[in-house]
């Protein structure tokens, strides 16, 4: 288990790596969006300013009573969607950095019966003192390393990979049911979840998890294909255009040797169309690096209310 010290040294010198991060960022950029409902820069800076008061609370709560109840937090259910581009940034900075020296001074009085008291966590098996404020330190990193992606990201001044006003207006349904949990394995739905989220690269690791194991013939094409196209978009956001048609091309070939129009409940057809929606541009010249990138109609993966055979 980490050192209450190592956790402390994290916490103060946090502010000392993500301040002047968030100054490298142009002006002109730091509220640009990667796509619709996927925090800026500034958004990624301002919100570590906005949560200081909830560990105040939580630690004030955890040294007072014995295993006090800890409701988890979630940001999109704590605020307003675009509420924290309207927070004015230098104001933030200067709270998060004041807030931080604040906190590791109450950390640094603690004792080591006070780090080891524990919670009762909604969402956790166990939860501690000492497991909140290492929490604390990955959370920074956590968004320090998003606002460095945005920052690094090829096509930053433009180039962004964005989702057209059509696709994020269409009527919804849910992307998969109760059945649909209990037929497929987990590794399928965390690579839909995370898809239909924007984030692709991560969509592949999660399918690859499935895609390496002890699986069927038909169900390993499947998923190959499905990574390739994630992996497609992927490219596009870091301005790979050329790697990211053939990985489209690949994907639509695992299609069609596939031989099927629905597996695991996707309907292949319509997922398709989605992809060639997005991603035919990509096949209009013979170097797409020549073209420029256009608005993007994302796809999203809902699955047929129907449960599937699969090998």
């Amino acid at each position: 288990m980490n050192s209450s010290k190592v956790i402390i040294n994290a916490l103060e010198n946090a502010p000392a790596i993500i301040v002047p991060l968030v100054r490298e960022v142009p002006v002109e950029v730091l509220k640009r969006r990667p796509q619709p409902r996927k925090w800026s820069a500034h958004e990624h800076a301002c919100h570590l300013a906005e949560v200081h008061p909830l560990f105040f609370q939580r630690l004030d709560l955890m040294l007072k009573e014995t295993r006090p109840r800890i409701l988890s937090y979630n940001p999109d259910e704590a605020m307003q969607e675009g509420s924290l581009l309207s927070v004015d940034l230098d104001e933030a900075l200067e709270r998060f950095a004041r807030d931080r020296a604040r906190l590791v001074e109450r950390l640094k009085e603690l004792s080591d019966a006070d780090w080891r008291r524990e919670a009762d966590h909604e969402e956790y098996d166990h939860y501690s003192v000492q497991i909140m404020f290492r929490h604390v330190a990955m959370h920074d990193m956590l968004h320090a390393y998003r606002i460095e992606e945005l920052l690094l990201k090829k096509g930053l001044g433009g180039k962004s990979v964005t989702m057209s006003a059509s696709a994020e207006s269409e009527p919804q349904r849910p992307a998969y049911t109760e059945a649909h949990l209990a037929a497929y394995p987990v590794e399928y739905f965390a690579g839909i979840d995370l898809f239909n989220e924007g984030e692709f690269h991560a969509a592949h690791d999660a399918w690859e998890d499935r895609w390496m194991g002890e699986v069927g013939p038909a169900e390993k094409l499947f998923l190959q294909a499905m990574i390739q196209s994630a992996v497609a978009f992927h490219h596009l956001e870091i301005g790979r255009p050329g790697a990211a048609r053939r990985m489209y091309q690949m994907a639509k070939e695992k299609f069609a040797r596939l031989g099927v129009r629905v597996f695991m409940s996707l309907d292949l057809e319509e997922y398709q169309a989605q992809l060639d929606r997005a991603l035919s541009w990509l096949l209009t010249v013979a170097d797409p690096r020549e073209l420029t990138q256009p608005e993007m109609e994302l796809p999203v993966i809902r699955l047929l209310p129907e449960v599937t055979e699969y090998d």
